[in-house]
């Protein structure tokens, strides 16, 4: 299964669970410069990423998030990206 492939799947899936949910909030870590991944209903995205450049070009994401760390690894500070 491709990546493109698999990312329809999970879209399908996701919007099956999703369905008839109101305030939706998807936390994409690691989002990059773009998202991947379109849902059926209204979804409030918010992007963590460790790159503010990649972030800064990222439209899909509504909030964003500088991460100064790794996922996964402990993190000493933050902040918003506006």
């Amino acid at each position: 299964m491709g990546a493109g492939q698999l990312d329809r799947v999970i879209c399908e899936k996701a919007n099956l669970l999703l369905q008839g949910r109101k305030n939706i909030t998807l936390l994409e870590a690691g989002c990059g410069s773009a998202s991947y991944f379109s849902f059926a209903g209204v979804v409030r995205s918010v992007g963590i990423d460790i790159s503010k450049e990649q972030l800064d070009r990222n439209t899909a994401v509504q909030e964003r998030f500088r991460l100064l760390g790794r996922v996964g690894a402990p993190v000493k500070a933050s902040r918003r990206v506006t």
